[in-house]
């Protein structure tokens, strides 16, 4: 058993990619807690948490952008334009 962890190594993209994915299910979860509780104080404490999560997942990811571990292709001016419309209409009929 010893034997195969010493063979066993994670190079930064490894990492990065590990941490990436952590912060993305606390993200989840986060959001789940938030929606689910009913305390303000406690609402209060993991929209907190949410936020931090947020931006250590934003912060792994563009690292990883950087260095060139996480490309990403830009999508195209229709498909844009085209998911603000769904949304905004989604936000009208929610009004």
């Amino acid at each position: 058993m010893e034997n195969y962890k010493s063979k066993i190594t994670l190079n930064e993209k490894d990492s990065l990619t590990d941490i990436l994915m952590s912060e993305k299910e606390l993200v989840k979860i986060y959001a789940q807690a938030i929606t689910e509780g009913a305390g303000r104080s406690f609402r209060s404490t993991v929209k907190s948490n949410f936020d931090g999560a947020v931006a250590d997942q934003f912060a792994v990811f563009t690292a990883m952008n950087k260095q060139g571990l996480y490309e990403t292709k830009p999508a195209p001016k229709g498909a844009t334009d085209e998911s603000k419309q769904t949304f905004s209409e989604m936000l009208k009929q929610l009004s």
